[in-house]
């Protein structure tokens, strides 16, 4: 005590920093829209209500697992299929006011907790009480390469012998992810945070896409840089792309570049729906940005793309267009989907429109895991795009609906089909365009 001392400024207030014990509440910032949440707490009364009691909520406000949800009622409360929010899962909220969420009870214990991971999208909580690095918080789990994890905000994928790599570079309390895999799997929590050695390794140990200090990756701060922001929790659905910039089939490398994902607003007009920046990944010694792409429908917008060169400071269209797909994956650590505004002029002349009908071969051919397959459309119109075997027999359907005029992209996830010869069908207006695919393991 001082007698007539002042402490903090309304700029910068004096913090107090009260121990939080092993079963001392947590908090959770909830968004005004949507926010991926989960919990480490075992509570009491573990039911939707009790567990949400005391958030300002207003009728239609929405929670869901992968499976259930609950709608908020000003009169029932709240009222669905999701009955309890317990340790293990992912949630999604989405409430009109924002909110910091109380979450009470004992803490979980990881090493007495794994969470079984089926082949496909799991929706993961994270039990452990303290953030921890992404290589560390995984390293119990066995991956395999182009496995991939999800948060609100970034991703990573797996790649063997290395780690895993990409925007999303550690995992938080409070925080919900979405993984992906591709056989089953068993996720255990590590119960102590990682050495300070390995902490202060983490990059080079592949728990992080870290952009490297070299003449190469120089951030450039120009005075022309776009000012592309998105904010995230406006949207539902989200799409991971990874992906490799180039001008005229040279690799932009300069620190600060960035690419940004454009799809129509309210208005009409293009609104930004992801932004990443380059980064240097040094396991395979190559720059690449890490996208995550948001919207509300779960398919069908069409994507267009802009590159900044920090280097020259300077923008450009690329020119190539992508069907949004919730939950989609486009380009992988070793096949990145390459954005090149000289390419796709050559490719998408005329503003992008085609002249005729065309279909692409597929990329790669043969193919063991995903295949990208690239088609363009002279006008709008209902599209088919389907896969047969050589009976002549519908395998998969890869695109059912109406589309804007210019070129599409879709990928096929071959880890579906057995190994063998395929056919894929586009039928679009009065045209039908057949081409073969080899699906080999």
């Amino acid at each position: 005590f001082v007698a007539d001392a002042e402490r903090g400024t309304p700029a910068r207030p004096y913090t107090l920093h009260a121990p939080m014990g092993p079963n001392s509440p947590s908090l959770v910032n909830l968004l005004a829209g949507w926010t991926w949440i989960s919990t480490n707490k075992t509570p009491a009364d573990a039911s939707v209500n009790t567990v949400l009691d005391g958030l300002f909520v207003a009728n239609g406000d929405l929670v869901k697992s992968q499976t259930q949800f609950a709608l908020y009622d000003e009169v029932a409360g709240w009222v669905g299929s999701l009955a309890q929010i317990v340790p293990g899962p992912a949630y999604l909220a989405r409430l009109t006011a924002s909110n910091a969420l109380v979450l009470s009870g004992a803490p979980v214990d990881p090493a007495t907790m794994p969470l079984s991971l089926k082949a496909g999208w799991n929706w993961i909580g994270y039990l452990p009480s303290a953030a921890y690095p992404l290589g560390h918080a995984l390293q119990n789990v066995t991956a395999q390469s182009d496995d991939l994890v999800k948060g609100q905000f970034g991703f990573a994928q797996y790649l063997a012998g290395y780690g895993w790599v990409g925007s999303l570079t550690e995992m938080r309390p409070g925080e919900g992810y979405l993984m992906k895999m591709q056989q089953p799997a068993t996720l255990t929590y590590p119960s102590a945070p990682p050495a300070p050695a390995a902490t202060a390794t983490a990059s080079l140990a592949g728990s992080e896409a870290a952009a490297e200090g070299s003449s190469s990756s120089e951030t450039r701060a120009g005075a022309d840089a776009p000012d592309w922001s998105v904010d995230a929790s406006r949207f539902e659905h989200s799409m991971s792309i990874t992906t490799t910039l180039e001008i005229g089939g040279l690799p932009v490398t300069t620190a600060g570049s960035l690419v940004a994902a454009f799809a129509p607003g309210a208005d009409g007009k293009p609104e930004v729906r992801g932004v990443a920046a380059v980064q240097y990944v040094a396991a395979l010694q190559r720059h690449l940005a890490f996208l995550t792409v948001y919207s509300n429908r779960a398919q069908g917008e069409t994507l267009l793309f802009k590159l900044y060169d920090a280097g020259a400071d300077a923008t450009a269209e690329a020119g190539a267009t992508l069907d949004f797909q919730s939950n989609g994956v486009v380009g992988t650590l070793t096949s990145p989907l390459t954005l090149d505004p000289a390419r796709a002029t050559a490719l998408d002349a005329e503003a992008g429109i085609p002249a005729d009908y065309v279909l692409f071969p597929s990329q790669p051919n043969p193919v063991a895991k995903e295949a990208a397959i690239r088609y363009g459309l002279p006008q709008p119109g209902r599209v088919r795009l389907v896969v047969y075997d050589l009976l002549g027999r519908e395998v998969l359907r890869l695109v059912d609906r109406e589309q804007v005029a210019g070129y599409h992209h879709v990928t096929l996830d071959a880890r579906t089909l057995a190994s063998g010869m395929y056919v894929y069908r586009l039928e679009a207006g009065d045209i039908r365009q057949t081409r073969r695919l080899v699906v080999v393991r």
